[in-house]
């Protein structure tokens, strides 16, 4: 019985101490997310590029910080299913991350290579609401993991599908408002703003995937 206890009490210690070490990966996304906000922001090409390469270095520690954490798991003797849910937010967070990279790719090269700007400054509004939408959901999802608990995931849980709910109507209404200018722009650059628009959009979902299996988590864990 005190072995089964000590076990039991051990997971538990061990699973907190996992969620808090998953923190650090939102917190790369979340920076990450700051660099695209500023991409929409600024306008000069040179500038631009420095805040894609701050992008890409925080994907390359993204990568590397989650083939640390794999391992650390794997280490650990925990239940089957929590291994397995692990696993998964493992690969939603890492998704999350290369998202964002992918969408500053994106809007590096459609800024670098647009015609014509004024379309891309009536988008613009909205595509920076959705960004920082966006943000707020992976900054809840950090908070969350960095607290260890997830007394408050059900709370989180409708403030981050609230937030997801809001990125997808602005989502549906700028690519609307893209065809509308079909006539004023090339297909690449129709393309290239709707490639935009969904990774932000894919971001904003995988967040509120990451709370649902957080939701999981507590469920089979007792957090």
């Amino acid at each position: 019985m005190i072995r089964s206890f000590l076990k039991a009490i051990s997971q538990y210690t061990d699973l907190r101490e996992v969620l808090k070490r998953l923190s650090s990966h939102t917190d790369l996304t979340c920076s990450a997310l700051d660099r695209l906000l500023r991409l929409v922001d600024y306008e000069e090409c040179s500038t631009l590029a420095l805040f894609v390469e701050e992008i890409r270095r925080l994907e390359k520690e993204g990568d590397d910080l989650i083939r640390t954490l794999t391992i650390e798991i794997l280490k650990l003797v925990l239940p089957p299913q929590q291994l397995q849910i692990l696993t998964i937010l493992l690969d939603k967070l890492d998704d999350m991350l290369d998202n964002v990279t992918l969408t500053g790719n994106e809007l590096f090269r459609y800024l670098s290579q647009a015609r014509d700007r004024r379309i891309w400054l009536q988008l613009r509004g909205k595509i920076r609401e959705m960004i920082v939408l966006a943000r707020d959901e992976v900054s809840r999802v950090s908070m969350l993991l960095r607290e260890g608990s997830l007394e408050k995931v059900n709370e989180s849980l409708t403030s981050v599908m609230t937030a997801e709910q809001n990125v997808d109507n602005i989502k549906n209404n700028l690519l609307d408002e893209l065809m509308s200018h079909s006539e004023s722009l090339t297909c690449t650059e129709i393309i290239s703003l709707r490639n935009i628009v969904l990774g932000i959009d894919e971001v904003a979902d995988l967040a509120k995937d990451v709370v649902t299996l957080l939701l999981v988590l507590q469920s089979i864990s007792r957090l």
